[in-house]
């Protein structure tokens, strides 16, 4: 059975109003979001991902066409309404001295509570609920200005979960934190849509952590274009590929990832031995300072790959290597 939508544009427009007139950046936008999707917005800087985040927020104004929140346009709602329906997580930190975790996340009550801002009980309920999601329990009474970017990015979007919205924005979520933090905070995302049957839209830079961890992507190409499917169908239809063009970087779409463009020395390489795993870590090490693995014996230098060591058969040199470094200058002492 089809889910209806719980966002959706058609044939929207954002972009800026300047003095000299309307500058679009993105236009023709058809797409819909039902409950439970996690989605991933891609594309190049500057392509109007932070853009068109803000007019489906109603925090910018959009040019052209509409944009339906629940089957009703965007325009028929009051802000108070809109509060209730949608919340966003940008990148700017907040500051909040002497406030706690838990006072932090109770602000995304405040659409919710009275013209005093009591909490009720089932305010404080739904907090608690929100606080374990989370896994923020343990520091709940922590000051948010004390804690890590790791832990505040948490504390965001439990905030924004606090204010039980069907919709949740965020732009550049995983920003300036390390990849198990990346990590944790794309899982507890995921953990939110499946759970709360929320509709999450994020932005992200992080393709080779979004193309393992992201349901969907959508992807915003060079001509302003969204393309969106779940990662591995975009590659092998070719847009990821074309949607991120640089004179000194490829996609390599055999791999997924994104590559230096390499002028290979002329020397060769042929990689022997049972070890999968410290075989192609070894011809990633190789590639990467120019040095190419053939698949033919002919012509190459042959290294034995062990689980221990390996070895260099160079004309009449038998050289052991007990690392990747070891091997690398071993190649460049004699210029194989």
């Amino acid at each position: 059975m089809t889910q209806v939508a719980v966002l959706e544009s058609k044939d929207l427009c954002v972009g800026f109003t300047l003095p000299s007139g309307k500058k679009e950046i993105l236009k023709n936008l058809n797409f819909k979001i039902t409950p439970g999707e996690m989605i991933c917005l891609m594309g190049a800087n500057g392509c109007g991902k932070t853009t068109l985040l803000r007019s489906l927020s109603a925090l910018e104004p959009f040019l052209a066409g509409d944009i339906f929140i629940n089957g009703k346009n965007i325009s028929t709602y009051s802000q108070k309404q809109l509060s209730l329906l949608v919340s966003i997580v940008l990148t700017e930190r907040i500051h909040v001295p002497k406030f706690s975790v838990a006072e932090v996340i109770a602000l995304g009550r405040q659409p919710h509570t009275s013209f005093w801002g009591r909490i009720t009980k089932k305010d404080k309920k739904k907090l608690e609920e929100v606080i374990s999601l989370a896994s923020l329990g343990e520091i709940a009474n922590e000051l948010y200005d004390s804690l890590s970017d790791g832990q505040k990015q948490k504390v965001l979007i439990a905030r924004a979960l606090a204010q039980d919205t069907p919709i949740i924005f965020l732009d550049e979520p995983t920003t300036y934190l390390d990849i198990p933090k990346k990590m944790e905070i794309l899982k507890l995302l995921k953990k939110i849509a499946d759970e709360k049957k929320v509709a999450i839209l994020f932005s992200s830079h992080d393709w080779d952590l979004i193309s393992h961890m992201a349901p969907k992507v959508w992807v915003i190409d060079e001509s302003g274009a969204l393309h969106g499917g779940i990662a591995e169908d975009l590659i092998l239809d070719g847009t990821i590929k074309h949607s991120f063009n640089h004179p000194d970087f490829y996609f390599d779409d055999q791999d997924g990832r994104f590559k230096e463009k390499i002028d290979f020395k002329k020397s060769k390489f042929f990689l022997q031995g049972g070890d999968a795993t410290r075989k192609h870590w070894t011809a990633q090490t190789l590639a990467k300072v120019g040095y190419q693995v053939s698949k033919k014996k002919e012509g190459a230098t042959i290294i034995e790959v062990s689980p221990k060591q390996w070895v260099i058969l160079h004309k009449k040199q038998r050289m052991i290597c007990k690392s990747l470094e070891m091997l690398l200058s071993q190649i460049h002492h004699f210029k194989a």
